[in-house]
């Protein structure tokens, strides 16, 4: 099934391709934007201008070309590839930021920062840019298929016709004057001599005339830089004017050389790290030392810096004066971490930098406590009992839980230390709690969210598990008002109105569980865990087209927000409502879709290896439905299952013992449903055990 193609595949359903397909990228047919204003530079701004800052010039067939790729891929959904190549300062890394910076601004792409950003982004529905200087990112291609990339290659050799290979040679004369007048304003003796020796790469000359303002070749007369020589001094290439810079502020610091290596490697080509790149270079150029003592003060005291919420920022980009040459290098370099995590605008950046400083505290400010930080801190060797490393922890577990890994969930829960604060200890039994429901032991779940309520009453994320565990036992409206009270004021009111909704449906009263979930999309319009259970509650009534509705609503949702995950729940539900409805050619159709889906990233979901069973007319054997069971039962707590193709195998199986645990789910997942299959499971759950002899 081609899900990208213009029309629809032959006797395939309209509207299920549609759903699914991507469309022509959402771009303007022309890359010309608001170009930035070239103003000149003065005094010791001029000899710390980022060549990120700076605009390009001389390129507009380069950006053409590159732009009409990109509407190609967006047209056609093919992946193309590109490389552009060019000697050092002819402005590679300039050019292929500016495609990923372009394609941010008008929405005509996704930039991908990283590999692991591959398995969210190839699900959305606009293309991706990928840029890669890796000699084997064609390989990478090699693995794409039919995704919508376009692969834009800095540096490597390849060979090929598949490659289209741009070449920058020089810019005109007239580009490479103006782009010198954005930095500085000089004689036009200065420019010349300029131009010569920069040999048309804008980069080289941009570099060169920094070098000259450093070493006091030029100096400024009646507002002009001119130079103070007949022969300043030339080096012999832009790379080697980098690598003394570099040289010049390691001073033999190895392990200052590999921190550096290291922030280079933090800056993918989509993020301008503008303020992080002049630190650097201040840090390099630096040549009066100022006081050890007070540097801060005296910095924003001048207006070079300002304090934001105790947090020291450069007042303008470009400027880091706070960063002063310290004579001790490990200092310089504690500065330099510090002087990247004040100003990076990536917040990973920002993170890993104060982590480099061991701040932990401030290194989890702005940043979405996950696998990224819980990896930094297991390295830096933290403490178990460590309340940020804690709450790091618990962090992850919730992540876990909602993809319903039990196992991994346990082992990050039992990395936690025993002396812990008691909002954070509430917090663990919340997450064990949650862990018994994905095991399927409920007993233990009540007890534990019980406990972890009585310990921190006031707690959001205890409230939560509390009021999940219920949505799935309750018996009586007593529940339901307490967990109406919470959605009435504070934080995740519409969380709370949701699973109140899901209480209202367990308890049977399924016209307020649609009025609580009419309430929550006021609070948050179009979450599409509201639109998922309102597709539930109309397939429990037998309404199968609000239900399919409703569910493809949550999954364009899913796929705008890179959530493959959801994708597949969402589709899993429609295959159900569907095969209920006995409409199985249509059903087969979205089953395609997840397969497709599932082989692009790695993926398995137990419930559509059912279908898939289903489809076929293979039975599982009994162990293939024992491990089915687990998972499924596992997964209920957080999403629910449809139970019909569980009882037919384990009925197949001839099993009693899985027939009965498949009977069980089956009843409580309708029961809370209330769907009128309920009635099907009670009578095979009474006749089995009136047909079956008791085992021994």
């Amino acid at each position: 099934l081609d899900l990208w193609a213009d029309d629809p595949v032959e006797d395939a359903p309209t509207i299920e391709v549609e759903a699914m397909r991507v469309g022509p990228a959402r771009a303007p047919v022309d890359w010309r934007g608001e170009e930035p204003t070239l103003t000149p530079r003065h005094g010791t701004e001029a000899a710390m201008v980022g060549l990120r800052t700076l605009p390009i010039v001389g390129r507009d067939a380069e950006r053409e070309r590159l732009w009409a790729l990109l509407h190609e891929v967006g047209r056609t959904g093919e992946p193309r590839m590109i490389r552009i190549d060019g000697p050092a300062g002819s402005g590679v890394d300039r050019l292929t930021s500016w495609v990923c910076e372009r394609a941010i601004e008008t929405g005509a792409a996704y930039v991908a920062e990283a590999d692991a950003a591959l398995e969210d982004l190839l699900g959305r529905d606009r293309p991706t840019v990928w840029v890669d200087g890796s000699p084997t990112a064609l390989g990478l291609a090699g693995t794409l298929g039919r995704a919508p990339v376009l692969l834009v290659l800095r540096r490597g050799s390849h060979e090929g016709s598949t490659v289209e290979t741009m070449t920058l040679g020089p810019v005109p004369l007239p580009a490479l004057r103006l782009l010198i007048h954005h930095v500085v304003t000089a004689d036009e003796t200065t420019e010349q001599r300029v131009v010569e020796a920069a040999g048309g790469l804008p980069g080289f000359a941009v570099e060169l005339l920094q070098h000259w303002i450093r070493v006091g070749a030029l100096a400024t007369v009646g507002g002009r830089y001119v130079l103070t020589g007949p022969h300043p001094p030339l080096p012999p290439s832009w790379a080697e004017l980098r690598t003394e810079a570099v040289d010049r502020f390691v001073e033999g610091d190895d392990g200052l050389r590999a921190g550096l290596e290291l922030i280079a490697r933090w800056s993918p080509p989509n993020v301008q790290l503008d303020a992080v790149e002049a630190a650097l270079r201040w840090l390099a150029t630096r040549g009066v030392a100022a006081p050890r003592e007070g540097w801060v003060r005296d910095a924003c005291a001048a207006g070079l810096l300002v304090r934001d919420g105790g947090i020291v920022r450069c007042s303008s980009p470009g400027v880091v004066a706070a960063v002063v040459d310290h004579p001790d290098a490990r200092a310089r370099r504690d500065l330099a971490f510090e002087a990247i995590a004040n100003t990076a605008t990536d917040p990973l950046a920002r993170s890993r930098a104060w982590v480099a400083c061991g701040d932990l505290r401030r290194a989890t400010e702005g940043l979405y406590i996950g696998y990224e930080l819980v990896g930094l801190l297991r390295r830096l060797g933290t403490p178990a009992n460590d309340p940020l490393f804690a709450e790091c922890l618990l962090g992850e577990a919730s992540t876990l839980f909602v993809r319903g890994d039990g196992d991994r969930m346990e082992a990050v829960l039992d990395e936690l230390g025993d002396d812990l604060p008691r909002h954070l200890r509430a917090w663990a039994l919340a997450q064990r709690a949650d862990l018994a429901n994905l095991r399927s032991r409920p007993d233990l779940a009540g007890a534990l969210v019980d406990a972890a309520l009585a310990l921190d009453p006031d707690q959001v994320d205890v409230r939560v598990a509390w009021a999940r565990h219920q949505s799935v036992v309750a018996r009586d409206r007593a529940a339901l008002e307490r967990i109406l009270e919470w959605a009435s004021d504070g934080p995740g009111r519409g969380l709370f109105l949701r699973l109140a909704s899901r209480t209202a449906a367990v308890l049977g009263d399924k016209r307020l569980a649609l009025e609580l979930l009419d309430r929550s999309d006021a609070i948050e319009p179009g979450n599409p865990h509201a639109l998922t259970m309102r597709g539930m509650l109309a397939a429990s009534l037998g309404e199968d087209e609000r239900a399919l509705a409703a569910l493809e609503a949550a999954a364009r949702v899913h796929r705008d927000q890179g959530n493959v995950f959801g994708v597949l729940v969402t589709l899993r539900w429609r295959i159900d409502v569907l095969l209920d409805a006995a409409r199985e050619d249509e059903a087969w159709v979205l089953l395609d879709q997840a397969d497709l889906i599932e082989s692009r990233f790695g993926s398995s979901q137990a419930m559509l290896d059912l279908f898939r069973a289903e489809r076929s007319g293979d039975r599982p054997g009994g162990a293939e439905l024992e491990a089915c069971l687990v998972q499924i039962a596992g997964e209920s707590s957080t999403q629910d299952h449809s139970p019909r193709p569980l009882v037919s195998w384990a009925q197949a199986v001839g099993d009693r013992d899985l027939l009965e645990r498949a009977l069980d789910h089956a009843i409580a997942v309708d029961t809370r449903l209330g769907h009128p299959r309920l009635a099907r499971w009670l009578a095979l759950r009474e006749a089995l055990s009136d047909s079956l002899p008791d085992r021994p």
